[in-house]
């Protein structure tokens, strides 16, 4: 496509931008960039364009166009600045985008769910951790503190050993049960 720098409007439209804006050839030429382009955007796509026409960007990437019917595609716009018909204008190659867009969205959902799944077994561990710590383990240690007593007491007084050494079994018995 080919719009005249000052005035914005289109004078020269190939047929697949016909065919990707939806309009006819008559129809674009008395359209401008203005046109195609949703209102809200155009500070920033005007802005680009004039970027592009004093040489300061190249490609206007991720522009969003409008179609004739209303549904909006994304494109990245490159722009020379050439004379036609004897006025200052730019010609702007406009590829349509819209796969690599949703392809790129499609990638970052993915990212966002696999770093949810990422951080759920993360804490998932750290409940099995906790679990282990605060069941298991104080189940162990006090299995093996009433062995360390049994030790102790096993000479001097048999009797007392005899019941310790049954609470350290008790205790080793549950864990086991637990870590099943």
């Amino acid at each position: 496509v080919v719009a005249d720098i000052e005035t914005k409007q289109f004078v020269m439209a190939n047929s697949a931008m016909c065919e990707m804006l939806g309009y006819s050839e008559d129809e674009l030429l008395s359209r401008s960039i203005m046109d195609i382009h949703p209102v809200e955007d155009l500070p920033a796509i005007l802005k680009g364009f004039q970027d592009q026409v004093e040489g300061r960007l190249v490609v206007y990437a991720n522009a969003p166009v409008l179609r004739k019917d209303g549904s909006v595609f994304y494109a990245d716009i490159g722009t020379r600045v050439k004379t036609y018909e004897g006025r200052p204008s730019a010609i702007g190659i406009i590829r349509d985008i819209t796969e690599r867009k949703q392809a790129q969205e499609a990638l970052e959902r993915e990212r966002r769910t696999l770093k949810h799944l990422l951080q759920s077994s993360d804490h998932e561990r750290q409940l099995i951790a906790y679990e282990i710590h605060d069941g298991l383990a104080q189940q162990v240690a006090g299995a093996v503190m009433q062995f360390e007593s049994y030790d102790h007491l096993r000479k001097a007084k048999p009797e007392d050993a005899a019941s310790v050494f049954e609470a350290g079994m008790m205790m080793l018995r549950k864990s086991h049960f637990e870590a099943r």
